[in-house]
């Protein structure tokens, strides 16, 4: 929403952008000014616009604007894949992504590609206003190089002209070439497999004291012998079970060691764990895991190969083949004598008795369009109909003020190239301060990207 104020005693001028201090020595853009009309009423004064060139790899969403205002998916999914808006989401759905602005007043526009555009007045996924383009292609096809057979008569029988002939004629290509637009990324995967156990070890780097053992009534414990040399309850791996008799007055639990040279019992203490996969794999937790990871690679949904560099797709339309009329009935001749009297036929569709036909042709035309639409409840209206440009689109802008929607469709992404221009007057419209970018179905070329989003007021 620009301002006015004074530049001269007479004159007001616009201002677009305000800027205010955001420290001692930084200046920054406002997003909003508010002036007071009396001692309790403030009143907006100026509001700023919000910008996207959706520079930015953001899956899932949109992200922030660059400007900083959040995106939100109202239906289907928008991302940024670096340098555009992008969406995935199947073209019958109408994908919408908005940011919210502070009035009902505005102009929203964007580079656009096949089936893309701008929404506005979003009350939720079922209730919004757009203004996008499609393209339509169809392939004509009527009948050409008509001609007659022709023949040649040897002395025993006749030898027939093929008329049109490729082979002894030549050929002319005609139509056809190659269109591109933005393919989809699909992100590789990465496969963890569980291999098995590592093998673990732990080293022992001390002894933990725990008691003397004495000659007593007490015998040692199950898993323990006498030592009868030492007094000393063992584990039976390390004492000699010769002495399991002897008893102690203090018993060496499960899981002590009895140490010969002191006569106490002790229990191994402190020590490394070391883990290793000898299948393979690394270790976590003991376990072994290997990992397969695929590559991400781009893909054409609307037919065409991709480049792997750059993401764009690439398809290419074989123009129409026409074989050349020979003029010389010799050239078309399939089994020509040389002493054969050779006719041509005649004049199409006058042939002599050995007839004469025609080739098929086709021609590939392309058409632009651009529709305001409507959705309410989730039923959609096409408010304008077709409207019919003359180049392919590469920007759009539509502005509202009240009821009345003014539209504009551009050739150049930078909004240059006036194709056409309208407005519409809707009837009690539901409005939301919510404007954005949509997906819908193009016939022909589906595109998926928007680009250099705007909005103002």
């Amino acid at each position: 929403m620009p301002a006015k104020i004074k530049v001269d005693p007479t004159n007001w001028g616009n201002v677009t952008d305000i800027q205010v201090k955001t420290s001692s020595n930084t200046w920054g853009y406002a997003k909003s000014a508010w002036l007071k009309t009396d001692a309790t009423t403030w009143v907006r004064w100026f509001l700023g616009p919000i910008s996207d060139n959706f520079n930015r790899s953001v899956s899932g969403s949109l992200g922030n604007a660059t400007t900083g205002e959040t995106w939100t998916n109202v239906t289907g999914t928008w991302f940024a894949n670096g340098s555009a808006a992008q969406s995935d989401t199947a073209a019958s759905s109408n994908a919408i992504a908005t940011v919210a602005y502070g009035v009902n007043d505005v102009t929203v526009g964007a580079g656009i590609t096949n089936g893309t555009g701008v929404a506005a007045w979003v009350v939720d996924a079922n209730n919004w206003y757009a203004l996008v383009s499609f393209q339509t292609q169809v392939n004509t096809t009527y009948s050409c190089n008509c001609s007659c057979n022709g023949h040649c008569v040897d002395t025993s029988y006749p030898v027939y002209n093929s008329g049109p002939s490729c082979t002894y004629c030549g050929s002319t290509t005609s139509g056809g070439g190659t269109s591109t637009y933005q393919g989809t990324y699909v992100a590789g995967t990465t496969t963890v497999t569980d291999v098995g156990a590592a093998t673990c070890t732990t080293s022992i780097s001390g002894w933990k004291y725990i008691g003397s053992a004495y000659i007593a009534a007490r015998k040692c414990t199950s898993a323990q012998v006498s030592d009868p040399y030492n007094y000393n309850c063992f584990s039976t791996s390390d004492c000699y079970a010769g002495g399991a008799g002897v008893a102690c007055l203090y018993e060496c639990t499960e899981g002590e060691v009895g140490h010969p040279g002191a006569y106490s019992c002790y229990i191994p203490t402190g020590g490394v764990t070391t883990c290793s996969c000898p299948q393979g794999g690394a270790e976590n937790g003991g376990r072994c895991y290997t990992s397969t990871v695929t590559s991400g690679s781009w893909t054409c949904p609307s037919g065409g190969s991709a480049n792997q560099s750059t993401g764009i797709c690439t398809v290419t339309t074989t123009g129409t083949v026409t074989c050349n009329t020979c003029r010389n009935p010799e050239y078309g001749v399939a089994y020509y004598q040389p002493s054969s009297t050779c006719y041509s036929g005649g004049t199409y569709p006058n042939c002599d008795q050995y007839g004469g036909g025609c080739q098929t042709c086709g021609t590939l035309s392309n058409s632009y369009y651009i529709k305001l639409i409507r959705s309410v409840n989730g039923t959609i209206t096409n408010l304008t109909g077709d409207i019919n440009v003359s180049s392919l689109v590469g920007a759009v802008r539509l502005n509202t003020q009240g009821d009345v929607l003014s539209y504009q469709a551009y050739s150049n992404s930078d909004f240059t190239g006036l194709l056409t221009s309208g407005t519409y007057t809707a009837t009690s419209p539901a409005k939301a301060n919510n404007y954005g970018i949509i997906k819908t179905s193009s016939p022909y070329g589906q595109g998926s990207t928007v680009d250099n989003f705007k909005v103002s007021g």
